[in-house]
This record gives structure tokens, sequence and C-alpha cells, in this order.
């Protein structure tokens, strides 16, 4: 009933830490509630919410990533739960799981980074993972037009 109501009255549709396949299914199933509620999903964004690390060496990227996020929130974050609902890993591994995202039809991706050195990650996605993400967006659109 939730998504339904999302379909009904919201502006689109935003959600936490999901991995793309799941969010994929969710999103499609969305749309569907979309274009039976109003006639059409043009215009209806997705997004995603999602915490991330970062690092050459992944290890280190999921040791940094559970203590910052097992102080924060005072909870055990167990690695599964790192591994599927969060991108922490070699720059790689995240624009891999980026890519994932944008090919399951995320349109928006909002990024939290996990980290007790926000200024070192953010270079990093500046220089190592927004750029291949953004060649793969743009090769997408021309294979598409």
């Amino acid at each position: 009933r939730a998504y339904r109501r999302v379909a009904r009255h919201a502006d689109g549709w935003m959600t936490g830490s999901l991995p793309p396949p799941v969010f994929k299914e969710r999103w499609d199933w969305i749309q569907s509630l979309r274009r039976e509620e109003k006639g059409t999903d043009a215009g209806f964004p997705s997004s995603i919410h999602l915490r991330s690390n970062v690092n050459r060496d992944r290890e280190a990227a999921f040791r940094e990533a559970k203590e910052f996020l097992d102080t924060y929130y005072s909870v055990n974050h167990h690695r599964r739960h790192l591994e599927e609902e969060c991108v922490i890993g070699t720059p790689e591994e995240c624009i891999e799981k980026f890519v994932g995202y944008a090919r399951a039809g995320c349109n928006v991706i909002i990024i939290r980074l996990v980290s007790w050195k926000p200024k070192e990650q953010l270079a990093r996605w500046v220089t190592d993972v927004i750029p291949a993400v953004w060649k793969y967006l743009r090769s997408t659109a021309r294979t598409q037009a």
C-alpha cells in the first residue's frame, strides 16, 4: 500500500540503501503503479541515499566505514550489511556499483561519505569515481539517442 501511495501522491521516489537489483525491481514496480494511477510515469524521478567509502585498499575502506557507522549509530554493522547496502571499496568497485544503479533506472544518487576524513573521500570521488560514472552515462545517452 505504501508504494501505491507513492505512485498516487508523490513527486518521485527516494529510498535508502538497496542493492541495484532490488532497486530495479522496486523501481519498475513503482513506475507500473504510477502508470496505473496517473496514466504515465513521465517526470517521476527516482533517487537513492547511499553511504560510501572509497579507498584503493578495499579492506581499509571497510574498516573505516564500519568504525564510522558503528560509532555514529551505536550499532554493530556486519560486513554483509556493508557489502550489500553501502558503496564501499576500491574506486573500480564503487564505479561498478554506481553504474549498476544507473542501469537500474536511478536518476539521482545521494552520497553520504562515511569517513573520519571527508575531504580525502571527496577528493577520491571527484578524481577517481565521478569521471568514470559520467563517462558511462554519456556513452549510454549517445547510444539511446
